[in-house]
């Protein structure tokens, strides 16, 4: 396969080509995943991928929004229950309650 060649040979090459080298094929490995998923970096590339980035810092939002309100909706609905039920116990029922309404 490799007639002719040490495999075990050292390769010395300077400290900056070895950057500029390494740097380079990480910026290819980085731009063939974008295009496996369909994101090349042209124009529109770039904005899908700023898109994509809204989308998830709005969703946080709505999580954390809709856990809060769950929450509340919960607190207030116990603290309404637990009102009612020392109204009714006490016997300060508002008369029209009691008498079907108005």
């Amino acid at each position: 396969m490799y007639s002719g060649v040490d495999r075990r040979a050292t390769v010395t090459i300077p400290q900056e080509q070895l950057e500029k080298l390494l740097e380079s094929a990480g910026e290819k490995g980085a731009e063939k995943a974008l295009e496996r998923l369909g994101l090349s970096l042209d124009k529109d590339g770039r904005k899908d991928i700023q898109d994509m980035i809204d989308f998830v810092g709005v969703w946080r939002v709505i999580k954390r929004t809709t856990l809060r309100t769950v929450i509340t909706v919960f607190i207030v609905g116990l603290l309404s229950l637990t009102a009612l039920g020392l109204f009714v116990k006490t016997g300060h029922v508002p008369q029209n309650i009691t008498k079907g309404g108005g």
